[in-house]
């Protein structure tokens, strides 16, 4: 399995703008609704990717946060503009959120009954990588449904019923996102606040089929809830205790730190050698320490040089170092799951 799916949190950053320079919005002049306006016409008048790398121009020199926030005012304009057809228009930068936003409008003007045709689209138009897009189905969908627990709980089995959708990522990646993160509601909407002191919500009450997807994304909502996306060694630590604490069945353990491997590029300012020291705070265990570097790792190489990425195994040996340059290049399908330093 590719798990390039991995790169999904935090890290638009990295994304080297190429595009060349075009007529290009504004930056930072008027409001959503202009802006919308704007891309709608310049969609129309050139097409959605051109009008794409004009976006990418135009916000070249912004924080990751703000990008994210101003695509997705894109992804919505590309939908009116161009309708379902325009799906392949977006693609992974900026954290993902050309996805987010297109197909929330897409479900929001379209219902429920437009998910199965959507995630044909995915298939259809980004056949390399459909599981980002995937993602953006699983915001769209409990962004339409709502946030509470009942909603997740249709949102999953909606997810459920989709062809080629991944334990992990894909479709359950993004309704768990949305759901724990709220992001469909703005960059200013606050995250689902902790219940009753149950840090573990919902994961310890979900069915066997998505646990190890909630596990998997449950230290992305403690990071930001409990700790205010803190960067230290010490905030690692304790989210590797929330893993060990999380289940004693030692699988849901393994999609936690994986979990915490795929959040931790987005803490160290595309750093992969400071990952792996972040990394190595979650746990004395050996073993837990290399599922957090390899997923680390992985997330890197979705956006920077392969060998780049590699540093995140910097110090590992033998079969461990072995194991996490797999993840690195994108092979980690040719090795063991079981694999251990």
């Amino acid at each position: 399995m590719s798990l390039a799916v991995a790169s999904i949190v935090l890290l638009a950053a990295w994304y080297a703008s190429w595009m060349r320079a075009s007529p290009v919005e504004t930056n930072n002049q008027g409001g959503l609704e202009e802006k919308d306006k704007y891309w709608q016409g310049r969609i129309k008048a050139v097409g959605g990717p051109a009008a794409y790398a004009e976006f990418a121009q135009a916000v070249q020199n912004d924080t990751a946060n703000r990008q994210h926030t101003r695509v997705h005012v894109f992804g919505g304009a590309l939908y009116k503009a161009s309708g379902t057809g325009a799906l392949g228009v977006c693609d992974a930068r900026f954290s993902y959120g050309c996805f987010h936003e297109f197909l929330a409008k897409a479900i929001q003007g379209r219902g429920l009954s437009e998910v199965a045709t959507l995630n044909q689209g995915c298939q259809q138009a980004h056949t390399s990588k459909p599981l980002s897009c995937q993602h953006g189905i699983g915001h769209g969908v409990v962004a339409y449904i709502g946030y509470d627990r009942s909603g997740l709980d249709k949102a999953l089995r909606i997810c459920k019923d989709l062809p080629f959708n991944d334990p992990v990522g894909g479709c359950y990646s993004g309704a768990f996102m949305e759901y724990n993160m709220h992001t469909m509601l703005g960059a200013s909407a606050a995250s689902r606040p902790v219940v009753d002191n149950n840090i573990f919500a919902p994961c310890d009450t979900l069915g066997e089929s998505y646990q190890r997807a909630c596990a998997f994304w449950q230290p992305q909502w403690w990071l930001r809830v409990l700790y205010q996306n803190g960067t230290s060694s010490d905030v690692y630590a304790k989210l590797g205790a929330h893993c060990d604490a999380m289940e004693s069945d030692q699988a849901l353990r393994r999609s936690c730190y994986e979990g915490i491997g795929t959040i931790t590029p987005g803490s160290v300012d595309g750093a992969p050698e400071k990952a792996a020291v972040l990394c190595d705070a979650t746990s004395t265990s050996k073993v837990y320490q290399l599922y957090c570097r390899a997923y680390a790792a992985n997330a890197f190489a979705a956006v920077v040089d392969v060998a780049i990425a590699q540093k995140a195994c910097d110090g590992l040996t033998g079969a461990s170092a072995e194991y996490c340059r797999a993840y690195a290049t994108n092979q980690s399908s040719v090795l063991m799951r079981n694999v251990s330093p």
